[in-house]
Formats: structure tokens, C-alpha cells, sequence
């Protein structure tokens, strides 16, 4: 492969260089929402860019301990355990 001598540690390795911390900052950076991140980081990953086994998914299940707590009618979400 031919490289400009500023490039060539990056170009003389076919090992990916981003990390899944890397993909977080970029997300971050971007301010992407969470589908847009899947979509880079699989873009990324199909291009070979990211480790192997670095996961693409950004599920949260934050919501989950508060779920039973509030209620969604008619488009107004409300606390019905005072």
C-alpha cells in the first residue's frame, strides 16, 4: 500500500483503529441520536474501521424501574403514584 510518510503508521497496519470509547466520543461530538449512532457504528464496522468485537447497540433501559410509576394517556404522561 502506498503512504505518505505522515500516514504510514496508519496505513502500513490493516488492524481497525477505533474503539468502542472512540465511537462513543464521535456520537458525542456529533450529538447523534441513537439511531444514527447504530448507523454509524455498523457503517463503521462493515468498513472495518472498528475492533471486531466491539458492540454496535445503544438499548438503554433506564426507564424501566420508573415504568410502573407513571402512566401515558391521550398523549400526557403522568406519576400515578403519589
Amino acid at each position: 500500500m502506498d503512504c505518505d510518510a505522515t500516514f504510514a503508521g496508519v496505513c502500513s497496519s490493516n488492524e481497525p483503529h477505533l474503539t468502542r470509547g472512540d465511537l462513543d466520543d464521535i456520537v458525542r461530538d456529533l450529538n447523534l441520536s441513537m439511531k444514527q449512532a447504530e448507523l454509524l457504528g455498523s457503517r463503521l464496522k462493515g468498513w472495518h474501521l472498528l475492533h471486531p468485537d466491539t458492540k454496535v447497540c445503544f438499548h438503554r433501559r433506564r426507564h424501566e424501574e420508573f415504568k410502573d410509576i407513571f402512566s401515558l394517556e391521550d398523549g400526557v404522561v403522568f406519576c400515578n403514584d403519589v
